[in-house]
C-alpha cells in the first residue's frame, strides 16, 4: 500500500509542476505579445510623424507667393499717440 501511494505523490507532483511550467509559459507568451503590440504601435507613430514631416518639407520647398500685408486701419474707439 505505501507503494502506491508513493507513486500517487510523485505523479500528483509531476502534474503540478507541468501545470506549473504551462502557467509560466503562457504568462511568457502574453508579455512577448504585448511586448510585440508596442513596437508595432510605436513603428507606426514613427511612420505617420516622418509622414508629416516629409509633407511639411515637400510644402516648405515649393515657391511661395508674395503676400501682401494686411493693412490695419484704427478703429473708432483707438487713441493713439499724439
Amino acid at each position: 500500500m505505501a507503494e502506491a501511494t508513493d507513486t500517487l505523490v510523485i505523479f500528483g507532483l509531476v502534474v503540478f509542476i507541468g501545470l506549473f511550467i504551462l502557467q509560466g509559459l503562457r504568462l511568457l507568451g502574453k508579455h512577448i505579445d504585448q511586448q510585440n503590440y508596442e513596437r508595432r504601435k510605436f513603428y507606426l507613430f514613427v511612420a505617420a510623424e516622418l509622414d508629416k514631416m516629409d509633407k511639411i518639407v515637400a510644402e516648405g520647398n515649393q515657391p511661395k507667393e508674395p503676400k501682401e500685408p494686411e493693412l490695419l486701419l484704427p478703429t473708432k474707439n483707438w487713441v493713439g499717440r499724439n
